[in-house]
């Protein structure tokens, strides 16, 4: 997405509070232009705080989870609440800033947090027609099934006030409406066929 983002002339950062940044497993951080958009975590609170953060303030965010500095909410992990309490500093910020009127807040986890889930993943369109590759051991399948659901709250003055939605959506639907939003084309087949949560 952050190739496309560049591409299209929509800015965009990637914060991090400690060293966990997943960008240089992917090609695209070898381009200076992407990997200069990788800032701590710190540059963000200074822009929020700024009277002018609605100009400053990058169109899309994407924030790292910071595991490494103790702030890792799994379960058993050294403190749930400190990683809720930096949850609620990041939002906080945002909603005190001059930013808040025209942002939407996407929160959200890689996983249920082992708990079990009686709801079965629903199907999906297949990103593309490349089947996965396997190693011996694996689980057969293929990528046309959601995955087990994970929670996902958005934040935003834009919101219905006490809303839960019950259309069926997974993480691409994130990817869909950053693409309606600024009118961007899908990266797969999937994302393009996701609901857009507008």
């Amino acid at each position: 997405i952050f190739e496309v983002l560049e591409e299209h002339g929509v800015s965009w950062k990637y914060y991090y509070m400690d060293n966990s940044v997943f960008l240089p497993q992917f090609a695209a951080w070898q381009n200076p232009t992407i990997s200069g958009k990788v800032r701590n975590l710190d540059e963000y609170f200074d822009i929020l705080s700024r009277p002018t953060a609605d100009q400053d303030l990058a169109e899309v965010v994407f924030i790292e989870r910071g595991s490494v500095i103790g702030l890792d909410e799994h379960p058993g992990g050294p403190s749930i609440q400190k990683g809720a309490a930096q949850v609620q500093k990041i939002i906080d910020a945002l909603m005190r800033s001059s930013a808040w009127q025209s942002s939407v807040f996407i929160f959200t986890f890689d996983e249920s947090g082992g708990i079990y889930d009686h709801v079965r993943p629903f199907s999906v369109v297949p990103p593309d027609d490349i089947a996965p590759i396997l190693r011996s051991g694996d689980f057969p399948g293929n990528f046309s099934l959601s995955g087990f659901r994970i929670p996902l709250v958005v934040i935003s003055a834009w919101v219905k006030k006490n809303y839960v939605s019950h259309t069926p959506m997974e993480l691409t639907s994130i990817l869909k409406l950053i693409q309606t939003r600024f009118g961007l084309p899908p990266l797969t087949r999937r994302d393009g066929a996701a609901p857009d949560m507008t």
